[in-house]
Parts: structure tokens; sequence; C-alpha cells
């Protein structure tokens, strides 16, 4: 089978593309509260199931994702898929997750209905991870429908909580040896780009604890969201502090392609919440810290220097107390790409895009990935990194979206890289 009578079967494949995704949309896997999955899960074990997989749901055990702080709901149904090619091939684990974040903002478009317009596909996902998902789908459906053979025995892990972190489908899996060969992650984009490195990420909790009362009175109370001001000094001088250092650019990140971009480390004051009625003083007050670490940090470092500020304001401020709560997040991910399917991932995307080596830039994300996970529990470092996002997906914003011709081109980066 010729390469151009494959690409220009997946030209004739809008349809279902967008059908796939639109049925990945309507199922709501917002996360909080993360309901769907069940849905999703049976949505998937059809098309799998008909492209000659075995399914096997996995469950993240509930004593573990209750543990967390946030109001999730229903059970954590990871699916992994698998279909063996032949003897002796070898293995890659293809990665995608199932959640989206929460519908917040304006919305032009209904998130769940795969609205398409001006060649691009709107909704909650479609960039992140939904839109790469029926890619894949579709990209088999290509393999089988021409009786192409796959030059690796396929494992396809799509997971849960990727959106929250704490306890996701990930590990969950790479504890169970779901994750073999190189991994190939659904979380990337059309640009040329290749990660060498991703940050690491952890969520801190701080709550400031008053004593509530009439607001009349309100001498006789404590207002936890008044005495929470002197942390909240403390996290900005701290935020000023490790924003303020120089960037991180890891070893490789300059080979191949134009000047790298660094990875910078941040520090967000994510979520702040305290009180319900204005005619009562709040008696307790919550910060959620987000901090980005680079891969020459550790977890540890980051979050010794949030309670050292934590412990600095509590001299300065009159509440009651001040309870702190951290979150597993995120590892930070070390990428090699000096591999032979590094290089054949990159072949599929300059016969696809039409780049050269030379407009590759390998760089670092200050994104965070549960597949840092994966590393810390195998030592598995050939990852790579395809996807449908692009600068103007809005990913995680209003009117999030992808362009179908990049669900195409994904589709075929798929097939040449599977079959060719």
């Amino acid at each position: 089978m010729d390469l151009k009578q494959a690409f220009a079967l997946i030209d004739r494949k809008d349809t279902e593309l967008v059908a796939v995704l639109r049925q990945l949309l309507s199922i709501d896997t917002t996360n909080p509260p993360g309901l769907g999955y069940e849905r999703m899960v049976e949505y998937l074990e059809s098309r799998f199931r008909l492209l000659g997989f075995r399914n096997q749901r996995v469950l993240v055990p509930e004593e573990q994702w209750r543990s967390l702080p946030l109001p999730l709901e229903g059970p954590r149904v990871n699916l992994v898929s698998r279909r063996h090619f032949g003897k002796d091939r070898e293995e890659v684990t293809i990665y995608g997750h199932m959640d989206t974040v929460p519908v917040e903002g304006e919305w032009a478009y209904d998130p769940f209905l795969g609205q398409v317009e001006l060649g691009r596909i709107y909704g909650r996902g479609a960039a992140d991870s939904k839109g790469a998902i029926a890619a894949l789908i579709v990209a088999f459906e290509v393999i089988g429908q021409l009786r192409l053979d796959c030059r690796y025995n396929v494992t396809c892990c799509l997971t849960t909580d990727e959106e929250i972190g704490g306890y996701p489908g990930v590990l969950e899996l790479s504890r169970r040896g779901f994750f073999t060969g190189h991994v190939l992650c659904l979380e990337g984009s059309q640009e040329p780009e290749e990660f060498v490195a991703a940050a690491g990420m952890v969520d801190v909790h701080i709550t400031a604890k008053g004593r509530s009362c009439h607001t009349g009175v309100n001498y006789l109370g404590v207002n936890a969201v008044e005495e929470m001001i002197p942390v909240l000094e403390e996290m900005m001088r701290l935020k000023a502090d490790v924003e303020s250092r120089e960037p991180f650019v890891p070893p490789g990140a300059a080979a191949g392609g134009s000047e790298p971009v660094a990875m910078r480390r941040s520090f967000t004051l994510a979520v702040l919440r305290g009180g319900e009625k204005s005619n009562v003083v709040p008696p307790e007050c919550t910060l959620i810290i987000n901090r980005r670490f680079t891969p020459d940090e550790t977890r540890e470092q980051a979050v010794q220097e949030i309670m050292d500020a934590v412990a600095a304001a509590k001299a300065r401020s009159r509440a009651l107390g001040i309870v702190t709560e951290v979150l597993p997040g995120f590892p930070a991910l070390r990428v090699n790409l000096d591999n032979p399917h590094a290089a054949r991932l990159r072949d599929a995307r300059k016969a696809v895009m039409g780049y050269t080596d030379a407009d590759f830039r390998r760089l670092a994300s200050t994104k965070a990935y549960d597949l840092g996970f994966v590393q810390q529990t195998t030592g598995n470092a050939d990852f790579y990194f395809l996807g449908v996002g692009r600068p103007d997906s809005h990913e995680h914003g209003a009117d999030e979206s992808c362009r179908l011709a990049d669900m195409r081109n994904l589709t075929k980066e798929l097939v040449y890289y599977l079959a060719f």
C-alpha cells in the first residue's frame, strides 16, 4: 500500500473524525467531579473492540481518590486496550486522558456539542485531549481498512484524573505494569516542538481558622479572611522570588532547530475561598497555591519554601490556627529523544506537515504531565508528544477548539509511524 493512498483515504475521513469527537465531547468528563468515566469507557470499549483490541478496565482504589480535598464523585475507571500485531515486535504505549477541566467563562459555543465553524471544532476537551483520542481511533480504522501491517504491539492507556493530580489513573496503570516500551503521549501539538522535559507540579492548601459571629459585633469574632492577609503577603513575596530565578534549560534542549525555550518556575495563587454571607464574620479562609517546579528542583524543596512562608505569616496573623495540606501533585519529567522511535516520529511529522529538521525546537514544557509517575515508577525516559493543540486552541479556556485539519494531520502521523 502506497503512503499517498493512505493519506488520501484520511483526507476523506472528516465526517468520521467529527462524529467520533462529537461523541467524546457529548460525554461530560469535567473534573471535578469526574462522573462520566464509565460512559466514556463504554463508548471507547466498543470502538476498540471493533478494531481488534482486547479491553481491560482498571479502577483506581476509592480510598486513594477519596482522600483528596476535592468534590470527586463516581468510580475512576481507566481503559487499557491492547492488540498484539506480531511476534518479536517492539512495544509501544499510546497514552491519553479522558477527563477535562470544568466549563468556566463565557462560551459562544455549546461546550458539549462539537459545533464546527470555519474548520474548527469547539468543545471542552477538543484540544486537551479528546480530539487526539478521536484521531487515534480513526488511525487504527484506516490501518484496518487498508490491511496495513503495524510495526508494533500496541497498548492504549486512556486514563482518569489527569486534570486534578493526586492519584491519576496513570499512576495506577504504571504501578501495575501496563506502560511497556516507549510512550507516545497524545497531549502534544502540531507545532514543530519536541519536549525534552516537563515541569513538576504540587498544590498546597493553606487554611486560616477564625471564629464566626454577627458582623455587627465583629470584635467578638476572628475574621479568617482578614487574618489570611499576612499569608497572602508572604506568598506574594515568595512568588516574586521564585519567578525571578534563572529559567531551566535541560541538556539537549538546544539540539536541532532554533533557539530553545527554557522552562520557567511558576508560583500561582490559584484559589482563594472564604465567607458565605456578608453579615457573618467568616470562620475559615482557604488559599490554594499551585507551584510548578523544574527538574533541577525537588518537590520537597518547593514545598518547604511554602511552609517557611506560612511560618513567617503565622507570626503576624491573629488566626486561631493556620493549617496546611500538601497534595501529591506530579513529578517533573525528563525525556530522552536520542532513540530511533523519536527519530521516526519526527519523520512522521516531516512527512505530514512538511517540516524540516531546522524547524524543530527542543524545549522544556511548563505544563506538568502525569507521565512523570510513569518515569518515577518504571525509570523510562523514552516519551514523545503528539496532539492537536495549538496556541490558539484555548486549552482550559472558554471556546476551546481544535482544527479539523490538525485532526487529519495527527491521524496521518499515527498511520505513518505505526504502519510505514
